[in-house]
This record gives structure tokens, sequence and C-alpha cells, in this order.
């Protein structure tokens, strides 16, 4: 998980479940490593986070120390049972990695699924740039695809998905983002989607039909200067 997504979700938990979350951050892999930081934004004071915070790391501990206790109380028993883990050792951890691996999976289809149902009509968003409103447009096509075609949408920013994480800080957090590709379905631009969100930009949309769509419809577009096809051949080989 994306450093950005640890922030987020200890935002939403905060939000969520208030103050006495603290106590339970420690058992959270991540979150307790920003649940301090996100405390001090949250104006807490540093007694009750200290209370707070003690709490926890004892719970913890004693969750740890109570387990130990509890299996090393159960192989002096029977010491069978730790050859008997010894053997299912590899199992078990197969069978997590896989359950990691499709809950990663599932999680990905789901937001993939709520983009789908999120994408703009062009139309939509013709209405809005017409009426001025606010709205940041990312065009996500490589450069090559830009040698014969050097247009854009009104005001978009263009930048490909590979250099995206170095951009992220141009790309505004309080404003509905729109991406727009030429592929099919926008897989580009759900993929981006999907890596914004990781950077803590959430109001993100796809276009529908992208480029493509919007260009057929006759909307307007907007001049770029041309892309020199040997600089961007050798962008895509490096």
């Amino acid at each position: 998980m994306h450093p950005p997504t640890y922030v987020r979700r200890t935002r939403w938990l905060f939000d969520r479940r208030g103050r006495l979350f603290l106590i339970f951050a420690k058992f959270l892999p991540g979150v307790s490593l920003i649940a301090p930081p996100v405390a001090g934004q949250y104006g807490m004071g540093y007694g009750l986070f200290l209370l707070l915070d003690g709490i926890g790391s004892a719970l913890w501990v004693t969750l740890l120390l109570v387990a130990g206790r509890y299996f090393g109380d159960v192989i002096k028993r029977d010491a069978r049972l730790l050859n008997l883990a010894g053997r299912f050792a590899g199992v078990l951890i197969l069978v997590a990695v896989s359950g990691l691996l499709l809950e990663r999976l599932h999680r990905r289809r789901v937001v993939m699924k709520a983009l789908a149902a999120s994408r703009l009509d062009p139309s939509e968003l013709k209405r809005r740039l017409d009426a001025g409103e606010s709205v940041f447009i990312v065009d996500l096509r490589h450069p090559l695809e830009l040698v014969p075609d050097p247009f854009i949408l009104p005001g978009a920013m263009h930048v490909s998905p590979e250099d995206l994480a170095a951009h992220q800080g141009e790309i505004p957090h309080d404003r509905e983002i729109v991406l727009y590709c030429t592929c099919p379905s926008e897989a580009t631009a759900a993929r981006t989607a999907m890596m914004l969100r990781g950077f803590g930009i959430e109001n993100v949309r796809p276009l529908r039909g992208g480029f493509d769509e919007w260009k057929r419809l006759g909307y307007p577009l907007q001049p770029i200067e041309p892309v020199n096809p040997f600089a961007a051949a050798a962008q895509l080989a490096g």
C-alpha cells in the first residue's frame, strides 16, 4: 500500500472512530506509524495522546505475551505440535499470501467498477467548461500519440502515466480531476485514477470515450507544440 493511502485510511478512521481509535492503532500495520502525526493534525493534546497511545501499547504487548505463553504451554504438553507446525508452515504461508493477493484483486475490482460507474460524459464536461467551472483535465496520451494529432482538450495538462508520480504535486487535491486517453474502455485513465487515489487525490473521473469521443463530437481542441517524433521514440525506447 502506498504511504499516502495509509494517511487517507488513518484520517478516515479518526473521522469514523474518534480519538479512541488510537488505542487500536498499534494493531493495524502502517496505520500505527501514521497515527501520531495525524493525531497532531487533529489537534489532540499531548497528554491525551500519551494516555491513549500508552493504553494501546500496553494492550499490544499484553496480547503478544499472552499468545506466547499460551502456545509455549501447548508445546510443552505435546512437543509433536512443534514438528507439526514446521511441516505445515509452508502451506500456511502460501495460504496467507494467496489470501492477501485475492483481497487486493477484489479491492482493485471494486475500485475499477466504481471508476467505471463514475465516468464523465463528454457533453457534461463540455457544459461545465462552458459554464466556467473549475475542472482540472489531464491528458494521459503517450507523446507518440501526439505526433499525428497535436491537440489536447482546452486547458488540459499533458503528462504520461509513467511521469505522473513526478508531477503529482502539480495536480490539485481540492478540484475534480478528469482523465482521458485513447485506449479502449479508458483502461489507462482508470489505472491512473487508482494511482492518484494512492497519492491521496480522491475526486478523479475518467472521461467516457476519451480523446477520440471528444474529437468525434466536434468539441473544441487546443493546439500544442508539435512533438518531435525522434525524441518521443527515444523516450519510448528508454
